[in-house]
């Protein structure tokens, strides 16, 4: 059984969870951006 994790870890494992989730958010807005300026210019 492997021993718990110490609250540091757990804080360090959260920050880098939340750094990740923050790049993907900012990938989709752009791509969402992206597709909506190209879907008005194609109509």
């Amino acid at each position: 059984m492997t021993k718990p994790k110490t609250l540091e870890q757990l804080r360090a494992e959260k920050e880098r969870a939340e750094t990740q989730l923050a790049q993907e958010q900012h990938k989709l807005e752009r791509l969402d951006l992206h597709g909506c300026s190209l879907v008005k210019w194609l109509h």
